[in-house]
């Protein structure tokens, strides 16, 4: 109980984390840079972001979800 309560917790923190971000976006940087086409830009916005979601939020989704899949005994 107290381990689901743990992963329950570390979510709520990343959700949290990450709206954080969102509310507080970084600037974007524009790149004139394209490899084909002249009429796509390459935009790199909000790298923060991306890893909080790669790094925080998806793993304590994983972990919630796994956890859900143990047997009760």
């Amino acid at each position: 109980m107290f381990e689901e309560r743990d992963l329950r917790a570390r979510l709520e923190m990343s959700v949290n984390y990450i709206i954080e971000l969102m509310l507080n976006p970084d600037n974007c940087i524009h790149s004139d840079y394209t490899s084909d086409s002249e009429d796509a830009p390459i935009i790199l916005c909000n790298a923060k972001l991306a890893s909080a979601v790669r790094k925080q939020l998806a793993p304590s989704i994983r972990d919630l979800i796994q956890h859900g899949l143990m047997p009760v005994s």
